[in-house]
């Protein structure tokens, strides 16, 4: 919790408003499904409440968790993949892998059409239709399908996230850290969720939120931003966090995320051959805030005696670092 007092902000201070108003519909006398209702929200603004909307915020809003692993496959690490038809390295090499196995809902049907990733939900059984991919239980391209060697324990399903618990850290509450459970049911899929969700250092990006919901602008709201230029290589960290806080604004307070690094993992064998994953993230500004610093003393070029803190010397070094990314053409 920090220490500082600060209000809310306004679109959070909107988005309590508005579902304050939601619950209290009802308390006179009309009734809670059909009725509608204008409130007036903070700075002004007024809104008017759709019908259905008290069952929409209470019983028709469900949560979601995306976690995606900003690990790229190098050309040379084929020998990690199975091969064949499902594991081509050309599909995978790059943010491919990872694109692959982002875990929301399990794990999603991520495909490339005209530069831009297309997700869909899976569904089915192998033989269910004609298609070869995309079912929830035996899928080959999640490596659901049965093994070949001693662990194979026939079709499995999909992996994904159980659950999570998100918390701030330090006394300024700056700094957040998630601890994620999730499960994959034999040891070809922990093979990957270890090379993309299990090594320390490693950058990760946690999103989560509500849909369906009720926006600031009273419209019946389902869908959940997603960050897709978290896998393009050419963007900064400071873009994914920029667009994390545009999200937050847009949808009125009802998504979240954060990104970070992986501070711990730990994995536990199951008898049905399956594995009980979790991985700790942490936002990167811990880094900077765990360095210690010691008084020193040195002389100048005049001979005096200075004191002097390691800290400083630090932030001047940080300093001439972020210059020099800024100007890339300077010697010193």
């Amino acid at each position: 919790m920090s220490i500082f007092k600060e209000s809310f902000r306004e679109y959070v201070q909107q988005q309590l408003k508005l579902r304050e108003a939601i619950v209290s519909l009802g308390n006179e006398g009309g009734g809670r499904m059909n009725n509608s209702k204008t409130v007036n929200l903070p700075q002004g603004k007024e809104v008017n409440i759709p019908t259905g909307a008290f069952y929409t915020n209470t019983v028709g809003r469900s949560c979601v968790i995306r976690m995606s692993s900003g690990v790229d496959l190098k050309p040379e690490a084929g020998d990690l993949l199975e091969g064949g038809r499902y594991e081509n390295i050309e599909d995978l090499v790059g943010s491919g892998l990872a694109k692959r196995y982002v875990l929301e809902g399990g794990t999603l049907v991520n495909l490339e059409k005209d530069g831009d990733m297309i997700s869909a939900l899976r569904k089915g059984f192998p033989g269910s239709g004609k298609r070869g991919f995309g079912f929830q239980y035996g899928d080959p391209l999640i490596r659901a399908n049965s093994g070949t060697g001693d662990d194979n324990y026939g079709i499995v399903p999909m992996p994904g996230i159980t659950s999570i618990n998100v918390r701030t850290k330090s006394a300024f509450g700056s700094l957040r850290e998630a601890k994620i459970n999730f499960s994959c049911h034999n040891q070809r899929q922990l093979e990957i969720l270890e090379l993309l969700y299990m090594r320390p250092g490693y950058p990760l990006l946690l999103e989560w939120g509500w849909t369906t919901y009720i926006d600031n602008d009273g419209n019946r709201n389902s869908t959940f931003p997603t960050i897709s230029e978290f896998f393009d290589p050419n963007v900064s960290q400071e873009i994914i966090n920029l667009k994390i806080i545009d999200n937050k604004i847009t949808s009125g307070g009802n998504y979240d995320g954060m990104m970070g690094i992986c501070k711990n993992f730990n994995y536990k064998a199951r008898t049905d051959g399956g594995y009980d994953c979790v991985t700790e993230i942490t936002s990167t500004g811990e880094i900077i805030e765990s360095l210690k610093s010691t008084k020193i003393s040195f002389y100048d070029g005049d001979g005096n005696l200075k004191k002097a803190d390691e800290m400083e010397t630090i932030i001047n070094e940080v300093a001439k670092l972020v210059e020099l990314q800024s100007n890339p053409l300077q010697t010193s």
